[in-house]
């Protein structure tokens, strides 16, 4: 339903109600303002509202997107909806495939992810569905686009990029690193890897986590049942049930 609708000098304003979830056919109820300008003899749509900084927002068992003063920058439309990192925000609309939208609420990279990390860096590890029944899915990393960055190559499984290098498990079973060309920074030699923290990183080699450093060299012995990030030059670690 059309409210109103200005002519201005840089567009087109319409201010509008669309059907928010559960409205009946003939009585949307969510105020929703769009605006177009004429970009090379088109109209194209551009953000109506202030969209400096967008919230993730629930109505009626679907998410949508608003900004600081509460307007409605992008519909309720997602089952899931994450917050935005590097201007991509993370949705789904049935659950089971995962894209990302841009601050206007364009579909920027299409849902069709089992599911993928914030992007950092300007990439995100996203989660390919296996094309076999009981197959597990593939990870790979993907620029802005939704492009591997590795060509066709993916992994058993991964973790986002941190000072340089990502921890991953390749398809051995072990756990190693790459750097951001996709090289083999350290070998898989692990049973599990975190990501770098201060220049050490905590790995799993049977039943003991230690710390390496970048050069894939023990920095501290493996003594720990558990063990996590460093900050401020100290990480928290357990040594058999106490910390």
């Amino acid at each position: 339903v059309v409210n109103d609708l200005s002519v201005e000098r840089n567009g087109i304003v319409v201010d509008m109600l669309v059907h928010a979830p559960g409205d009946e056919a003939c009585c949307p109820t969510l105020p929703y303002l769009r605006r177009f300008t004429l970009e090379e003899g088109r109209l194209a749509e551009g953000p109506a509202v202030d969209t400096a900084r967008l919230f993730p927002y629930q109505l009626g068992g679907l998410y949508g997107y608003v900004n600081g003063l509460g307007q409605w920058v992008v519909r309720p439309q997602f089952t899931f909806a994450g917050r935005f990192s590097e201007g991509m925000a993370l949705i789904s609309f049935d659950g089971n495939l995962f894209g990302f939208i841009d601050q206007q609420g364009r579909l920027a990279i299409p849902a069709q992810f089992a599911f993928a990390t914030p992007f950092e860096g300007g990439l995100s590890v996203a989660a390919v569905p296996a094309q076999e029944e009981g197959a597990t899915p593939r990870t790979v990393y993907i620029d802005r686009r939704g492009a591997n960055v590795f060509g066709t190559v993916s992994f058993a499984f991964g973790l986002p990029f941190s000072e340089g290098l990502a921890a991953l498990q390749f398809d051995d079973g072990m756990f190693g690193y790459i750097d951001r060309l996709g090289n083999i920074a350290i070998p898989a030699s692990y049973d599990y890897a975190l990501p770098f923290s201060e220049g050490l990183a905590p790995v799993l080699s049977g039943e003991l986590v230690g710390y390496i450093d970048r050069t894939g060299n023990p920095a501290i012995s493996a003594q720990y049942t558990q063990a996590g990030d460093f900050r401020g030059g100290l990480a928290p670690a357990t040594v058999g049930g106490g910390s």
